[in-house]
Order: structure tokens, then C-alpha cells, then sequence
């Protein structure tokens, strides 16, 4: 229920600020529910009317308020969605949830971890070879016995057989030659025992042989591929540093050149300031010899031209 807000009061009932917060309270703890947000809706919309009246800025505050639980994921979904969806969209999120677990991964990241899974497997296929084999020779050696076995209790039923045959058909031959006969017999069975297990260890022996003969051939490849690739890499390397070095040679060939011209250049301006000098002196004399000449024809021309009187006074 609202508040009955006094329109010529100042200030607003304590037990309005005390409800609003027990709903804030609810909301911080989960609870939310229609019920609670249309509450705390109604006792906010009652601070903003009131402040609004008085012309109190707080309102805002208020304001701000409502639009924060109005813009709540938990709001919306109670106030928006009916109560009939609720499951179906819990149960699509799950889907969601769950096919976003099973992430296909790309076909590219999957060959590079087979690559990485490859190259961890060679590490170790020594030490699975010799585990592989330890293994089968386990399990040639349990076969045998068990092979073994079963024919010794073959070999004893049928010794068993043949005796009580050979009593009923040969009654008049004694004890003796009956348990030589069941003897003899078990000799040519143990013979055929081993030499099944003779040929069960040559196959075997085959088979490692086979495969060791395999790993080692394809370890053979694998040296000779990483042998040419190391081999170009040194080349490669090699030319590269020639090229480098035949850089160096052209760029320090091309200094020193540089360097004498510059020497040349300075030699031949020295020597051409000296000769110039030397010209201009020789031109300066020339000058100075001609100028004296000309001042002395000059006054032997002035003399000459002057009355007899302006000469006898010269």
C-alpha cells in the first residue's frame, strides 16, 4: 500500500526511507519477484512526486533509482516475460550453454596439435618401441605357458585315452610296454610343443626385426632430409655472407677512390692558387713598367709643348 505523503510537509514519513530500504535489501540478496520491484517502484514514484513539488533536485537521485532496477536483467525478465516461458527459456539456455561447450575446433589448430601431438610421439617411440615390445614378449611368453598347459592336459587325456584303448584292445600286452608307449608318446607331443614355441620366436623375432629394419630406414630418411636442409642453410648462409663481405669490399673501394680524387682535387687547386698568384704578380709589373713609360713619355710631351719662356723657367 502507499504512503499517505502530507502535501504541507517538508519532509517524508522515516517509515517510507525503512521500507525502501528493506526492499533494496531483498533485491541484494536475489529475491526478486513482481511483487518486491512494483513495490519499490510505487515508494520511489511517491519520492520523486513529493520532491518534484518542493522542487528539490534529489528527485533525480529517485529517478536514476528506478531507471537502475527498471533496466535489471532480473526485472525485465519478471516483468516482461510470462510466467508460461520461464521454462522454455531456461531450457534453451541450457542448450545454449551446452553446445557453446561443444566448440568445434578449427581444422587448422586441429592439424597443428596432431603436428605438435606427431612430434611429441617421435620423441618417445624409442621408449614405446622397447614398451611394445617388452609387452608382446610378455604376452608370447603367457601364451606359451598357457599354450603349454592346455597340451600337457591334452597330452594327459589323451595318454589316458589311448591307454585304457590299448588295455581293452591289446589286454595280453604287459604294464610295462603300455607305460613306454604313453612315454614315447609324450616325448613326440613335447617335441611338437617346442617346436611350435621355436616358431612362435621366430616370428616374433621377424617382426622386431621387420620393424626395427622400418624405424630404422625411416630414421635414415629423417637424417638425410634434416642433412640437406642443414646443408642448404650453411649455403645459404655462406652466400649470403660472401655477398655482404663482396659489399663491403665495393663500398671500402669506393671510399678510397673517393678519398684520392678529394686528395687530387686539393693538390691541383693548391698548385693552381700558386701558378695564378704567380701570374698576376708577373701581370702587376708588367703594369707598373707600363705606367712608368707612359708618365714618361707624358712629361716629354708636356716639356715639348710649353712656350720658350715656361721652358727656360723649367
Amino acid at each position: 500500500m502507499p504512503f499517505q505523503i502530507d502535501p504541507s510537509s517538508q519532509y517524508l514519513d522515516r517509515q517510507l526511507f525503512m521500507s525502501i530500504l528493506q526492499y533494496e535489501e531483498l533485491l541484494l540478496d536475489g529475491q526478486f519477484n513482481r511483487e518486491i520491484v512494483e513495490n519499490l517502484i510505487s515508494l520511489y514514484a511517491q519520492c520523486v512526486e513529493f520532491y518534484d513539488s518542493i522542487k528539490d533536485p534529489i528527485k533525480f537521485y529517485f529517478l536514476e533509482k528506478m531507471q537502475i532496477i527498471l533496466c535489471h536483467e532480473q526485472t525485465l525478465k519478471e516483468i516482461v516475460t510470462p510466467k508460461n516461458k520461464e521454462k522454455s527459456i531456461d531450457k534453451y539456455q541450457k542448450q545454449k550453454i551446452q553446445k557453446e561447450k561443444n566448440v568445434i575446433i578449427d581444422d587448422d589448430f586441429k592439424n597443428e596439435v596432431l603436428h605438435l601431438q606427431r612430434q611429441e610421439n617421435n620423441q618417445d617411440l624409442i621408449q614405446n618401441f622397447n614398451e611394445i615390445i617388452q609387452s608382446q614378449q610378455n604376452q608370447d611368453s603367457f601364451d606359451e605357458k598357457e599354450d603349454e598347459d592346455s597340451n600337457y592336459q591334452d597330452l594327459d587325456n589323451f595318454s589316458d585315452q589311448q591307454f585304457s584303448q590299448s588295455h581293452i584292445s591289446n589286454h595280453k600286452e604287459t604294464k610295462l610296454s603300455l607305460q613306454q608307449m604313453k612315454l614315447k608318446y609324450k616325448q613326440n607331443c613335447r617335441s611338437q610343443i617346442k617346436y611350435s614355441i621355436s616358431k612362435k620366436r621366430l616370428e616374433r623375432s621377424k617382426r622386431v626385426g621387420m620393424y626395427l629394419q622400418i624405424h630404422q630406414e625411416s630414421n635414415i630418411n629423417q637424417a638425410e632430409t634434416m642433412g640437406s636442409l642443414f646443408q642448404s642453410f650453411v649455403d645459404n648462409n655462406e652466400k649470403q655472407a660472401n655477398q655482404v663481405k663482396l659489399n663491403l669490399n665495393q663500398q671500402q673501394q669506393e671510399v678510397e677512390r673517393r678519398l684520392q680524387r678529394r686528395k687530387t682535387l686539393k693538390e691541383g687547386g693548391q698548385n693552381n692558387v700558386s701558378l695564378a698568384l704567380k701570374q698576376t704578380n708577373q701581370v702587376n709589373e708588367k703594369s707598373q713598367r707600363l705606367n712608368k713609360e707612359i708618365k714618361v713619355s707624358y712629361d716629354d710631351q708636356d716639356l715639348e709643348n710649353l712656350d720658350p719662356d715656361e721652358q727656360s723657367i723649367n
